[in-house]
C-alpha cells in the first residue's frame, strides 16, 4: 500500500510542477485530484473532453479518446488485466488562443495468483499548431503490475517477500507469471503549416512528460517457477527513436521561429522478481535480445529564444532466488537517449540529462551476473550539454559524463556492460562526429 500511494503522489506532483509556471496550474491540480479519486476507487474510468469509447478488442479492454478542441483533457484509468489506452489530440486551429493538452493514463493490475498474465499498452499522440500563441502539453503514464502478492497491491520490502514465500500454500502445478508493459508518447508542436515546421510560429512550445513503470512478481513452493517481465517483441508507436521495440518511449518535436522550446522528461522504470522453494524455472527481465526493449527517448528542438531540455531516465531491475534448484536468471536493460536528438536556438541553450540503471541479481544471496546493459546518450546543441550516466551491477559501479562548459556542444556518451557487442545498426561515436 505504501508503494501504491507513493507512485500516485509522484505522478501528481510531477504533473502539478510541470504546469506550475503556466496559467493551467489550477486546472492541473483539479485534474490531479480527480485522478486520485479515480485511482483509489479501484475500477476503470475515463474522462475525455472529446469523443471517447470503451470497447473490447482482441480480448483487451480498450479506452480511446480523441480531442480536437484548443484546450483538451484525456484521463484514463483501468484495472483490467489486459488493457489498451489511447489518447489523441489534434489542435490545429490557430490565431485565437493557446493550445493545451493534458493526458493521464493509469493502469493498475493486481492478482494474488499465483500464476497470471498482465498486459498494458498506453499511447498518447499530440499534434499542436499555432502562430502568435503557444502550445502546452502535459502527459503522465503510469503502470503498476503485481502478481502473487498477499497484500492488495504489495511492495518490495523484505518482510513482504518473506511472508509471501512462507505463508503460500504448496502448488502442485508449475507457476508461470508474465507481465508486459508498452508505453508510447509522441508530442509534435509547431507552426501553421505543420507541427514539424516553425513557419508562422512565434509563440512558445512546452512539453512535460512522466512515464512510470512498476512490475512485481513473487512466487514460492511449486515444481517450477517461471517469471517474465517485458520479454516479448511488440512494436511501439514512436517515430524517431532508434529501437522500435523499446517498452517505454517518447518522441518530442518542437519548432518555433520566434519563441522558445522547453522539453522535460522523467522515466522511472522498476522491475522486481522473487522466487523461492522450487526445483526449476526461469526469471527474465527485458527482451531476450540484449539491445532491444527498455527505454528510449528522442527530442528535436528548432527555436529562436533560449531553450531547455531536461531528461531523467532511471531503471531498476531486481531478481532474487532462494532455494530454487536449476532456475535460470537473466537481465537486459538498455536505456537510450535517441541518436540524432538536437537543439537549435541560441548559445545560451541548456541541455541536462541523467541516466541510471541498477541491476541486482542473486541466487541464495550470491550474485549471478547473467546481465547485459547499455546506456547511450546523444546531445547536439547550440548551447551546453551536461550529461551523467551510472550503471550499478550487483555493486560494481560504472560512470560516464559530458562535462558542462562551452557552447555549440556535441556529446555522445555510452556505457556497455556485459561483454556483448552492439548490433551493426547501433551508432556509437566515441569521440564525436
Amino acid at each position: 500500500m505504501r508503494r501504491r500511494a507513493a507512485f500516485l503522489v509522484a505522478v501528481g506532483t510531477v504533473l502539478v510542477l510541470a504546469f506550475g509556471a503556466s496559467s493551467g496550474a489550477a486546472a492541473t491540480n483539479t485534474f490531479s485530484g480527480t485522478m486520485l479519486a479515480l485511482y483509489w476507487s479501484g475500477s476503470s474510468h475515463q474522462i475525455c473532453t472529446g469523443v471517447k469509447s470503451t470497447t473490447t478488442v482482441a480480448g483487451a479492454t480498450t479506452q480511446t479518446c480523441t480531442v480536437t478542441q484548443a484546450s483538451g483533457t484525456c484521463i484514463q484509468v483501468s484495472t483490467a488485466q489486459n488493457v489498451v489506452q489511447r489518447c489523441e489530440f489534434t489542435q490545429t486551429e490557430v490565431g485565437s488562443q493557446n493550445n493545451r493538452a493534458l493526458a493521464i493514463q493509469i493502469a493498475v493490475q493486481k492478482k494474488t495468483g499465483p500464476s497470471g498474465t498482465q498486459e498494458v499498452t498506453q499511447g498518447v499522440f499530440i499534434d499542436q499548431q499555432n502562430d502568435d500563441f503557444s502550445n502546452f502539453a502535459i502527459v503522465g503514464q503510469g503502470v503498476r503490475q503485481a502478481l502473487g502478492r498477499a497484500e492488495e497491491n504489495g511492495d518490495d520490502d523484505d518482510d513482504e517477500e518473506y511472508a509471501a514465500a512462507n505463508l503460500a500454500s504448496t502448488s502442485l502445478a508449475p507457476i508461470t507469471q508474465s507481465q508486459e508493459s508498452h508505453q508510447s508518447i509522441v508530442v509534435c508542436q509547431g507552426g501553421t503549416i505543420s507541427c514539424k515546421s516553425d513557419t508562422g510560429m512565434n509563440g512558445n512550445n512546452s512539453s512535460n512528460i512522466l512515464q512510470a513503470l512498476g512490475q512485481s512478481e513473487v512466487a514460492a513452493k511449486a515444481p517450477s517457477i517461471t517469471q517474465l517481465q517485458n520479454t516479448e517483441d511488440q512494436n511501439n508507436e514512436c517515430f524517431a527513436i532508434e529501437d522500435p521495440l523499446a517498452n517505454m518511449c517518447a518522441d518530442v518535436n518542437q519548432n518555433t521561429e520566434g519563441g522558445r522550446n522547453v522539453s522535460r522528461l522523467l522515466d522511472p522504470y522498476r522491475q522486481f522478481q522473487s522466487a523461492r522453494k522450487t526445483l526449476d524455472g526461469e526469471q527474465a527481465q527485458g527482451n531476450f535480445e540484449p539491445f532491444d526493449g527498455g527505454l528510449d527517448h528522442f527530442v528535436d528542438q528548432d527555436g529562436a529564444l533560449k531553450s531547455d531540455i531536461w531528461t531523467s531516465q532511471n531503471e531498476v531491475q531486481i531478481q532474487r532466488a532462494v532455494n530454487t534448484g536449476l532456475l535460470d536468471q537473466s537481465q537486459h536493460g538498455p536505456v537510450r537517449k535517441g541518436v540524432f536528438s538536437r537543439q537549435t536556438a541560441t548559445d545560451e541553450d541548456d541541455w541536462t540529462g541523467r541516466q541510471t540503471s541498477k541491476q541486482f541479481q542473486t541466487n541464495d544471496g550470491v550474485a549471478v551476473g547473467n546481465q547485459t546493459n547499455l546506456l547511450n546518450y546523444w546531445c547536439h546543441t547550440t548551447g551546453d550539454c551536461m550529461i551523467s550516466q551510472l550503471v550499478n551491477q550487483d555493486g560494481e559501479v560504472t560512470t560516464n559524463e559530458c562535462a558542462p562548459g562551452g557552447s555549440g556542444d556535441f556529446c555522445e556518451v555510452f556505457i556497455n556492460c556485459g561483454n556483448v557487442t552492439p548490433p551493426d545498426t547501433f551508432i556509437i561515436l566515441e569521440n564525436g562526429p
